[in-house]
């Protein structure tokens, strides 16, 4: 890591459990409209239609919001799921797009309500929702033109986007209702299988997590008597391997995985995440060269503390939603909030 960069991330760290990083940006639902507030001072609110609105969610470059509408009166004859909006920071739409339209003879199949976005390039915004409690549905949409570009089924615990939105992968052939055969799958990138998850006789238990380069990517696994274990790909090399892992000291607790570097950690939370408390870990393991080895060694760690962009970002929701906010996305252009994908939804926390 260049030498700039590390002093305004240790800068931005140093404010997670303190003062707000300078010139972030909030965007929030309240009271049924839209609106965004610079540092903490008042809002402009815009979007007083009176549909429902939700998953507010401020670009990479912070000049734009997208956020998800209830489909009104005028979209009666497409019978949307809901419209994407799209507006610049000011208030001004920029586009409405329908999601899942029907025809005349077509009836409703697939996500069953628009629940995850993420921008995934300048003009791009992956939608997503559930189709069953294990298997989503998402759409890459193209904002310019209004049109879905790639259409993508994950039947694992959602999808992963490489940090550079070059990159999806997902998990396929594992479906929910599976008429009593096991739930194996493969893991799928950029709509190619890769792996056979069968062939290595493991189940998905996560979503897929890209590196920083987006070389290479972790999920979580499940092996023979629910062995717990982690699966690593490696993008340019065509390589993976498989690490199981100890069981965790409380029998309910959940790994989460980090990549530092060609690292991969693994922590073990005693408590879930809240809105202004991120969860605490207990216990952390460290895949040496992850992103490289084939048989990365497994080493324990001691469990690191929470990450300062994660802090910073749930304690300003958790500030958003103390003052009537309903939903609420935080941005800033010169802090390491930029470091965290542009998501919102449950699989962005």
């Amino acid at each position: 890591m260049k030498m700039s960069r590390m002093i305004l991330l240790m800068a931005c760290i140093s404010t997670g459990a303190g003062a707000a990083p300078a010139g972030y940006r909030t965007v929030s639902i309240q009271q049924g409209a839209v609106c965004v507030a610079e540092a903490g001072g008042p809002a402009h609110c815009f979007a007083r239609d009176g549909l429902r609105k939700s998953l507010p969610l401020m670009s990479r470059d912070g000049d734009r919001i997208a956020f998800i509408s209830e489909a009104g009166p005028l979209d009666a004859r497409q019978r949307p799921l809901a419209t994407l909006r799209i507006a610049d920071r000011h208030g001004q739409q920029l586009a409405a797009i329908a999601i899942k339209p029907l025809g005349p003879d077509e009836v409703a199949s697939g996500m069953r309500a628009v629940e995850y976005l993420e921008w995934v390039g300048r003009d791009r915004i992956l939608v997503g929702g559930s189709i069953n409690p294990s298997s989503g549905e998402y759409l890459v949409v193209d904002t310019a033109s209004g049109q879905v570009v790639q259409e993508l089924i994950d039947d694992g615990g959602g999808i992963g986007v490489s940090p550079d939105g070059a990159h999806i992968a997902t998990i396929g052939d594992a479906p929910h209702f599976s008429q009593g055969r096991p739930r194996t799958g493969k893991l799928v990138v950029d709509g190619n299988e890769v792996l056979s998850l069968a062939a290595l006789g493991v189940s998905p238990d996560s979503r897929p997590l890209w590196s920083p380069d987006g070389k290479a990517l972790a999920l979580q696994v499940r092996g023979r008597g629910e062995r717990p274990g982690v699966l690593v790909w490696n993008r340019g090399r065509r390589s993976h391997s498989l690490t199981l892992l100890p069981a965790p000291k409380q029998a309910d607790a959940r790994r989460a995985l980090a990549w530092q570097g060609g690292d991969l950690l693994a922590t073990t939370q005693a408590e879930p995440a809240l809105p202004g408390r991120p969860g605490a870990a207990v216990e952390a393991l460290v895949l040496k060269n992850a992103a490289t080895s084939s048989a990365p060694a497994l080493v324990r760690a001691r469990p690191p503390a929470a990450s300062g962009a994660a802090q910073t970002r749930s304690r300003l929701k958790a500030e958003a939603l103390r003052k009537g906010a309903q939903e609420a996305d935080v941005w800033c252009a010169d802090c390491a909030l930029r470091e965290l994908p542009r998501a919102a939804g449950p699989l962005s926390e």
